[in-house]
Parts: structure tokens; C-alpha cells; sequence
């Protein structure tokens, strides 16, 4: 609906907030839940293994979206946390219910951009690492 909607300047990051709904057995439910925290697609799958597999060790790149950590959303659009959300080469703050303001110029060295040039940096080497393991296998067969 991107297309079709028309965004103000401080309603910008609502164009990219996607709803999440999770039903958790009430065995298995969290003690306590933020429903203000950030996550993206990566948090979605590990918020289901520690619910489901809590006991069990297991490789992920995203975080559990019923822990306490502070947490960042990424995709290839807007970098957002509870400090604010980088939009194109743009901070914003937080002005109050989604609402954007005070644009600024981003630095190289702001936490939320590190975040994300790591977040992707470790999933390259991850996935690099990973084909090259499958290619030798398949060379050796």
C-alpha cells in the first residue's frame, strides 16, 4: 500500500510498521512483554525457538522479542530503536506514537547504523561460509 498512501514527514515510519500477533500457549508464556519493542523478520523465528525450544542450543541472527534487551528494527528501508529511526541517510527522534522530528544529518559512527552494518556484516560471513561448506561436499560426491 506504499503507493497508495501519502505519509507526512512525521508519520514516515509508520509506513513500514508491519503488526505482529503471537499466541502462546499459556505454559509457555513470558512473564513480561513490551509491546513497544522493536524486531524485525530475523526476531520472529528466535522469539519461537526460546518459547518452544528453550532448553535446546540453537544459531540465530535475531533477538527474542520477549526479552528485556534493547532492540533494533532493520530492512533495507529504516533502521529504528527506541532512540530514534534512520530513514534513507536521515535521523529522526521520536516525537510521540510513531511520530518523527528533528532531522539530522547521520553519522557513520551512530550506534543504530554500527548495529546494522554488523547485524549484516555477520550474516554474510555466516551465509559466505556456509555455501563454500556446501560446495566442497558437493565437489567431493
Amino acid at each position: 500500500f506504499w503507493g497508495f498512501m501519502n505519509y507526512e514527514k512525521s508519520e514516515s515510519f509508520l509506513k513500514y510498521t508491519v503488526p505482529l500477533y503471537v499466541y502462546v500457549p499459556e505454559s509457555l508464556k513470558p512473564s513480561f512483554v513490551d509491546l513497544n519493542k522493536f524486531g524485525s523478520h530475523e526476531d520472529i523465528m528466535t522469539t519461537a525457538y526460546n518459547l518452544a525450544l528453550s532448553d535446546k542450543k540453537y544459531l540465530s541472527f535475531g533477538q527474542d522479542l520477549f526479552s528485556n534487551t534493547p532492540s533494533i528494527s532493520m530492512n533495507g528501508s529504516i533502521i529504528a530503536s527506541s532512540n530514534g529511526a534512520i530513514i534513507g541517510d536521515k535521523f529522526y527522534e521520536w516525537l510521540g506514537n510513531g511520530l518523527l522530528e528533528a532531522e539530522a544529518s547521520v553519522d557513520e559512527d551512530t550506534e543504530l547504523v554500527k548495529q546494522n552494518k554488523s547485524s549484516l556484516s555477520i550474516a554474510d560471513f555466516f551465509l559466505q561460509t556456509e555455501l563454500k561448506k556446501s560446495l566442497k561436499m558437493h565437489k567431493r560426491q
